[in-house]
């Protein structure tokens, strides 16, 4: 239960900290922000995950938003990385006496120059994350149960691997 609370608190956190980005203008070598002490990854994802970016604009969803931390050795707080981070969305089908089997439909990854946008322009009491957009164009998986992993693949290829996040894609509106 505490866990599930220090969880909402930093979701919350994060989701809502304003101006989701780190300017371009004044940040010279944006590099210096990155870490290599990455010790752990924490994904969050918000009460009303899904986005829609077609350019329709229609209500169905096309993707989701999640929140990451990475969780450093040095500070125990979230730092900006230096890796790569990948994504990873598994369809999960229900089998007879309560089997699950999990398909991976697709994959994100983004490198620390395309992770740049996402970061928080702000830290919060938890330190500094990320608020990744996640498209997955026209894959159809309306009414489906999926499950979303975060990894981070450090510079000298240590794997760092999330907890998956179960969740309900909305059915077709």
């Amino acid at each position: 239960m505490r866990e599930r609370v220090f969880a909402g608190l930093v979701a919350a956190a994060i989701i809502s900290a304003t101006g989701c980005q780190i300017p371009e203008s004044g940040v010279q070598d944006w590099r210096g922000l990155l870490t290599t002490d990455v010790v752990g990854v924490r994904t969050f994802i918000p009460s009303e995950p899904w986005r829609s970016f077609d350019a329709e604009g229609d209500p169905d969803p096309e993707g989701l938003v999640v929140a990451v931390y990475l969780e450093s050795a040095a500070k125990a707080k979230g730092v900006f990385g230096d890796g790569d981070f990948q994504f990873r969305l598994y369809r999960v089908t229900h089998k007879p006496g309560g089997k699950r089997e999990s398909e991976m439909v697709h994959e994100w990854t983004f490198n620390p120059e395309q992770a740049r946008p996402w970061q928080l322009k702000q830290p919060t009491a938890y330190g500094y994350g990320y608020q990744f957009p996640l498209d997955w164009g026209k894959l159809d998986i309306y009414g489906q149960d999926v499950e979303l992993q975060a990894r981070f693949v450090t510079r000298d290829g240590k794997m760092l691997v999330g907890r998956r996040h179960n969740l309900r894609v909305p059915v077709r509106r």
